[in-house]
């Protein structure tokens, strides 16, 4: 039996809701920090390797996380036992190699290429289904198919730079 009043709402048995507002502004936040992942991902892809990016951004954050909730909570709230640390680790290695891991390498690479790894990883993964020779030709048809698709691709025009009338005069000549 639980000790804790219940709440106003739960006492009048009713439901409590958060007010639309709250709940749409929510919504915006998560949709600019996620698709705000992505782009940082497609742009430090370019200058950066591909985990090392994603390393780094795991690290600022885990930085940013660190000192908030320290100015928040006090000192003794980073203080982890030994089991919370391997849970800890565990599960930033599993979204450093598994989850982000592979997001970053893909957005180097062609479009589309991760996917049939990642869809024959999986279905090994979470439903035992084998990996036949028929599953991995039909991967290699899908990114034999990709790649295709990439190299046909026109390459994007720039827009011209438009230029002064004294340059544009030097071109005439």
């Amino acid at each position: 039996m639980s000790s804790s009043p219940p709440s106003a709402a739960a006492a009048s048995g009713r439901r409590a809701f958060a007010a639309p507002t709250l709940v749409w502004t929510a919504l915006v936040v998560v949709y600019l920090l996620w698709g705000s992942t992505y782009l940082a991902i497609r742009i430090t892809v370019e200058t950066l390797p591909s985990l090392l990016s994603a390393a780094l951004r795991f690290a600022v954050a885990g930085l940013v996380l660190a000192v908030v909730l320290r100015l928040r909570r006090g000192p003794g709230t980073l203080r982890v036992g030994r089991h919370q640390l391997g849970s800890a680790a565990l599960v930033g290695v599993l979204l450093l190699a598994g989850g982000n891991g592979l997001v970053v390498p893909a957005e180097s690479g062609p479009p589309g290429v991760a996917l049939p790894a990642v869809a024959v990883a999986l279905g090994a993964l979470l439903v035992a289904e084998p990996i036949t020779p028929q599953v991995l030709l039909g991967g290699a048809v899908i990114v034999a198919g990709v790649a295709l698709v990439v190299s046909t691709e026109r390459p994007r025009r720039r827009r011209a730079e438009p230029r002064s009338g004294a340059a544009r005069a030097g071109a005439r000549r």
